[in-house]
């Protein structure tokens, strides 16, 4: 019976020292890992990857099985965030295990224990810029408006910090920043106005080159509007009624004055705008989706069960940008009948 006992001491304690010196050895993992490369603080880089981006780096880490085991269970949450130092502008071929070699000691969640001694794919190309401070002239696109006179902006140049080498290749034309104004112009907006606006900086150059930040970030634009417009009568603008409940259909059904037996109404409108636009509006207004309604509230209604007579005016929807009504539609008589 003791010798039982001893041998089965003898092999709890060859276990224990078999898994002990198993935690120690030495083995090599592979490992998929989220990869991103930014330029380190304090640096001026612009990076671009030249081919295919590397999204997912495999790692080959080598270390005690009990650190690789911890490596393991953690992965999902890991990922490579690699900083690139200041380096010469133009092509750079980078050898993604040094690169990561020098910069360990900002690897985030690496359990102490492991090192990386492989990566997959080995080597990555990179197009180094970097970013300088350029003086940048505005340019106003106007849509389908005209202006009496150059529009002005204040200040009319702004400081742009952008990728060097990719600002030099554009044509000097390209190397500005054009400002929609026509679409930021109120649609109410008179011939002979002076128009003046704050507006936001596009942070993209004509070129199609982005822009990291601009000063200032916001301009005053002003200019005098002198706007080629035309009077148009558009002549089959379909109008709803909205009521403010939808129970008030079981209840109540609408005639109009103008056409007891006509359930889907129309109206004509006159409108102002670029003759272009509006002359193409003329031709077919549906293409536009313009459209009027009428609210209905249950005020109108004021609990009565006999037919409600309603004069009610016409809100207009949908005008495209820099055509207004250029007079009010006439309000609409209609019936609401008892259904029952």
């Amino acid at each position: 019976m003791q010798q039982v006992r001893l041998l089965a001491l003898t092999i709890a304690m060859t276990g224990m020292i078999w898994i002990a010196a198993d935690q120690r050895v030495t083995r090599l993992v592979e490992i998929d890992l989220a990869f991103a490369i930014r330029p380190a603080p304090g640096t001026t880089l612009a990076l671009e990857v030249d081919g295919p981006p590397v999204d997912s780096l495999r790692i080959t880490f080598k270390g005690p099985n009990r650190v690789l085991s911890q490596l393991k269970m953690i992965q999902e949450t890991l990922s490579i965030d690699l900083p690139i130092s200041e380096r010469s502008s133009g092509p750079q071929t980078l050898n993604l295990l040094d690169e990561l070699l020098a910069q360990a000691d900002q690897l985030a969640g690496i359990p102490e224990g492991v090192a990386i001694v492989a990566t997959t794919p080995s080597t990555m190309t990179i197009v180094v810029d970097h970013y300088v401070e350029k003086q940048v002239r505005l340019k106003v696109d106007s849509g389908n408006y005209d202006f009496d006179g150059d529009p002005q902006f204040d200040p009319s140049l702004v400081m742009a910090w952008v990728p060097e080498r990719q600002f030099e290749a554009l044509p000097p034309d390209k190397q500005t920043i054009t400002i929609p104004i026509g679409r930021l112009i109120p649609g109410q907006a008179q011939e002979g106005q002076l128009i003046q606006q704050d507006v936001l900086v596009p942070h993209i150059l004509d070129g199609g080159v982005s822009v990291l930040r601009l000063d200032p970030e916001r301009v005053t634009f002003s200019a005098t509007l002198l706007q080629h417009t035309k009077r148009v009568r558009l002549p089959t603008i379909p109008v709803h009624l909205m009521p403010s409940n939808i129970d008030i259909w079981k209840r109540y059904e609408p005639r109009f004055a103008e056409d007891p037996d006509k359930r889907i109404l129309t109206i004509a409108i006159w409108v102002r705008g670029p003759e272009d636009v509006v002359d193409d509006m003329a031709q077919d207004s549906s293409m536009y989706d313009i459209f009027g309604y009428i609210r209905i509230t249950s005020e109108d209604l004021r609990d009565s069960e006999t037919t409600v007579l309603l004069s009610k005016p016409v809100y207009i929807q949908n005008l495209p940008g820099g055509v207004v009504l250029d007079e009010e539609p006439d309000p609409v008589d209609f019936e609401l009948i008892p259904r029952f």
